[in-house]
């Protein structure tokens, strides 16, 4: 079935997510267009203020030339020729660079206007070219009669008009573009905030919605971790009663195989020593056979012998947990050959039927799997039982073998899983540390509640 407001939930985020990155997107781009109109605009009004400038250099320069002819008309002195010299110089220069700019604009009725003021300066120069021959061939009354005439003021006049137009258009131009410059910068400095308040507005929205869907999501792992936990515990208690459950099984298995298939055997084996007994002395064929018989039947003895003591350990049920962990480690010692460090209670402690069975079945498995795998040499085997309110029974098994990485436990290992099985769903616990060529200690841990005992001296034995 389709989760529809989940799917619904997480389209609107997708889709909040992709407004505030299409917003972004949009303060970029009115970011960056912003700013190059404004560059544009700042370049252009410095270039019309440069204009500015020099069209009053252009008037200025034509003053110096116009000044330094009238100079040299009247003193005929040659040093009064290098203002005009310096002056025509830097007017052919002047004049390219502001062509060039209005042919840049395409401001059209300023490109005609400069083109008059162009032909006025050309005109004016070569006017005082003529002149300055003149006195120089020696006809000064012809040059002052020339200058006198009203052709040259009405050329500067009409200088004098374009020029003053032209930079009245340039200041207007200026005034015009620093208007503009700041409404843009306005603009956009208004743009680029209701875009980041908007932003700010989906943010804060997103930001609620995650929030929620993570409170959310916590909700659900948390009842998931609740589910967990119980599960855990229930198949903990499972086990725990699985594993009482088989030991109440394996006992009564044990106590119908002692008295009924051991009444049965003995009562055989009895039958059997009798008619041995009443044989005839020429019966030798028959004697051998019944005494094979007898041998098989004792054999089998054995053997029901040691599967009662597999399925539960007279020993413990007879003698207690200490006593049965001695006899234990004895006969691992009779089959490997280790040199054994035994610590236990000198006094059987007076404990439950099921930590002894636990306890038992641990120190079992873990002696089983220092045989098999460490390759030990030494072993060692404490128990301590802190009896009373908040005491607690603690079992180590440590050896000298190879050891192996913990973390490395295969899954299908269900030595070590029993183990913990055994003590943890009675609050114990189980430690195992082991490290490659260190060794391996294993330490189980299980609170017991019964009264105090007499003593509780621990006795130390080598064997």
């Amino acid at each position: 079935m389709i989760d529809w407001k989940t799917r619904a939930a997480r389209w609107r985020w997708e889709a909040a997510l992709a407004i505030c990155t299409m917003i972004s997107l949009g303060i970029l781009i009115l970011s960056e267009t912003g700013h190059q109109r404004l560059t544009a605009g700042y370049e252009l009004g410095l270039r019309s203020m440069w204009a500015n400038a020099r069209l009053g250099e252009l008037r200025a320069l034509m003053l110096d030339a116009e000044t330094s002819q009238r100079g040299y008309l009247l003193t005929g002195r040659e040093n009064y020729l290098e203002p005009h010299d310096r002056a025509v110089e830097h007017i052919i220069t002047l004049k390219a660079q502001v062509r060039d700019y209005y042919n840049a604009i395409g401001d059209r009725p300023a490109i005609d206007k400069y083109a008059d003021i162009v032909a006025a300066i050309d005109d004016k120069l070569a006017e005082i070219a003529v002149t300055l021959r003149m006195v120089q061939e020696g006809r000064e009354t012809a040059a002052r009669e020339l200058v006198d005439t009203d052709m040259g003021k009405m050329r500067m006049d009409l200088f004098n008009e374009r020029i003053n137009e032209l930079q009245v258009i340039e200041r207007n131009r200026t005034a015009s573009l620093v208007t503009e410059w700041r409404t843009s910068l306005g603009f956009s400095r208004l743009g680029i905030a209701v875009i980041s308040a908007l932003n700010v507005v989906l943010l804060v929205i997103l930001f609620r919605w995650l929030k929620r869907e993570w409170q959310r999501g916590r909700e659900r792992e948390a009842d998931l971790d609740e589910q967990v936990k119980q599960r855990t515990e229930q198949l903990a208690r499972l086990s725990a009663h699985l594993q009482e459950v088989s030991e109440i099984e394996k006992s009564r298995l044990s106590r119908e195989l002692h008295d009924e298939l051991g009444a049965i055997l003995t009562a055989t084996r009895l039958d059997l020593l009798w008619i041995q007994g009443r044989l005839p002395p020429g019966e030798s064929e028959l004697r051998d056979k019944l005494k094979l018989a007898l041998i098989t039947l004792d054999q089998g003895i054995a053997v029901k012998r040691r599967i009662i003591e597999d399925l539960r350990p007279s020993i413990l049920t007879t003698f207690g947990l200490v006593t049965a962990a001695s006899e234990l480690a004895r006969q691992f010692v009779e089959r490997t050959g280790w040199k054994l460090k035994l610590d236990l209670p000198p006094d059987d402690p007076d404990l439950d039927e099921d930590i002894e069975i636990a306890m038992f079945r641990i120190l079992q498995e873990s002696l089983t799997n220092a045989s098999k795998h460490s390759q030990a040499r030494r072993v060692r085997i404490s128990l301590q039982c802190n009896l009373g309110e908040g005491g607690k029974c603690t079992l180590e098994v440590e050896d000298d073998g190879i050891g192996f990485l913990v973390n490395d436990i295969r899954p299908s290992a269900h030595g070590l899983a029993g183990m913990r099985q055994r003590v943890e769903p009675r609050g114990g616990s189980l430690i195992i540390r082991s490290a490659h060529n260190k060794g391996t200690l294993l330490r189980a841990t299980v609170p017991i509640n019964v009264g105090p005992r007499s003593s509780d001296k621990v006795s130390t034995t080598t064997v």
